[in-house]
C-alpha cells in the first residue's frame, strides 16, 4: 500500500487492536495520482479496514470526485472546490434528482469509468452571453444569491471587478454543494442509480 494512506483521527489508549484504537481514517495524497490508480488505491487501503469506522479524504473535491470517492467507501469530504470555481466567476448548476425514480443499469466500476469523463456543469459568468440575462443562477435554488441577484448583475459585477461577485457566487455555490451532500444521503440505499442520473443530468462531457 502507497506511502500516502495514513490513518489518522482519534486514538483510544489500551486498545489492543490498531484498528480499535482510530475513531476513523484520513486518506490523503491521492489527487497526485491519476484514474483509475486513485480509487483502486482507496478501495485496496478501505477493504482492509472496519466498515463500522469513519472514512475521511482530502483532495477529492469537484463533485464528480467525490461521487467517484462515494463509490469507493468514503464518508466524508474536504474541498474547497466551491470557493475555488467562485474565485473562477464559475457558478454551480446542480438539479435535485427524484429520489427513487430509476434503477441503476451498469456496475460501480463501469459507473466509475462514466465519471472520468465527466465534468461537473458551471455557467462562467464572464462570458457575454450572460450580460442580459435575467435568470437567477440555478432556478429554484433557494440560496442568498438567487433570491436577490440575476446573471446580469453578477456579470457586471465581475466586469467591473467587484469583489463582491466572487463572495456571491460562493454563497450559491456552498449552497448547490449542500444540495449535492443532502442528495447524496438521501440516495444511499441506491447510490448507483444517483450517481448514474447525476452523471446525466448535471454533468457535461470532458
Amino acid at each position: 500500500m502507497r506511502h500516502y494512506i495514513k490513518a489518522v483521527l482519534h486514538k483510544e489508549e489500551g486498545a489492543e487492536d490498531p484498528q480499535e484504537s482510530y475513531d476513523g481514517f484520513m486518506i490523503y495524497g491521492t489527487d497526485v495520482l491519476e484514474y483509475p490508480q486513485r480509487y483502486s488505491d482507496i478501495k485496496e487501503f478501505l477493504a482492509q479496514t472496519d466498515k463500522n469506522k469513519v472514512r475521511a479524504t482530502l483532495g477529492l473535491g469537484s463533485p464528480v470526485e467525490i461521487l467517484n470517492g462515494v463509490l469507493a467507501g468514503i464518508d466524508i469530504f474536504e474541498s474547497d472546490y466551491p470557493l475555488t470555481q467562485a474565485s473562477l466567476g464559475h457558478a454551480l448548476q446542480i438539479q435535485k434528482i427524484e429520489e427513487g425514480k430509476s434503477e441503476c443499469t451498469i456496475s460501480d466500476i463501469q459507473l466509475s469509468k462514466l465519471l472520468e469523463t465527466k465534468q461537473q456543469h458551471c455557467i462562467n459568468l464572464n462570458k457575454e452571453e450572460f450580460k442580459e440575462s435575467k435568470e437567477p443562477l440555478v432556478k429554484g435554488c433557494q440560496c442568498y444569491t438567487c433570491k436577490n441577484y440575476n446573471r446580469a448583475y453578477l456579470y457586471h459585477m465581475l466586469e467591473v471587478k467587484e469583489m463582491n461577485a466572487n463572495i456571491l457566487i460562493a454563497i450559491h455555490n456552498v449552497a448547490q454543494f449542500d444540495l449535492l451532500f443532502s442528495q447524496i444521503r438521501d440516495n444511499v440505499k441506491s447510490i448507483g442509480a444517483f450517481i448514474q442520473d447525476y452523471a446525466q443530468l448535471n454533468c457535461i462531457d470532458k
